[in-house]
């Protein structure tokens, strides 16, 4: 037993050496990603970030860059991370908005595998497209979900998740997967 225990934990250090000498595990060590499949030819890994506004409000906000034109959006952290090249086998996913007009001021950003948006408006520049993600679970890759919280009174908030769940939240519905991103 103490053999077979001694050859099992010789295999992982290799294992974990081999993993740590991937080129999308190096790549991205300095992110504090954790990659543990090399990814496909042609990608360029960057992370995914979600932002929250620390009003109160609580909106979410998921970007390759920093939200413009608001200082009260902290970082979350990364939901994964996506190609900033296209690669075989991915889709853009774009960085969109909406605005409610029952309430003066509510915007609600969204991401969407739609280059119009599903009928809203795209942002501006660097912020309207946050790469290009699987459009198939391939190794090293997680679903990357979209939910929307909506409280009922008007106020509404989509959010990006690698939980089925949407992290457990009330009035939380899951809208499905958007695509792959690299975890």
């Amino acid at each position: 037993m103490k053999t077979m225990l001694k050859q099992l934990a010789g295999l992982t250090a290799l294992s974990m050496a081999l993993i740590a000498a991937s080129p999308a595990y190096a790549q991205n060590a300095h992110a504090g990603l954790n990659v543990r499949a090399a990814a496909p030819a042609g990608v360029t890994l960057v992370a995914l970030n979600r932002y929250v506004d620390s009003g109160f409000r609580r909106l979410h906000w998921t970007s390759l860059i920093p939200p413009y034109g608001s200082v009260s959006y902290t970082l979350q952290g990364a939901s994964g991370s996506v190609s900033s090249t296209p690669f075989d086998g991915s889709h853009p996913l774009y960085s969109c908005f909406l605005t409610n007009p029952n309430i003066v001021g509510q915007r609600d950003d969204f991401t969407s595998t739609d280059p119009n948006c599903e009928g809203q408006q795209r942002h501006p520049g660097a912020w309207g497209q946050n790469g290009y993600i699987a459009s198939t679970n391939i190794p090293g890759t997680i679903p990357l979900y979209r939910c929307l919280y909506n409280n009922g009174q008007g106020w509404f908030d989509h959010f990006d998740t690698v939980h089925a769940n949407c992290e457990g939240g009330s009035n939380v519905v899951n809208e499905g997967i958007q695509g792959y991103v690299f975890n």
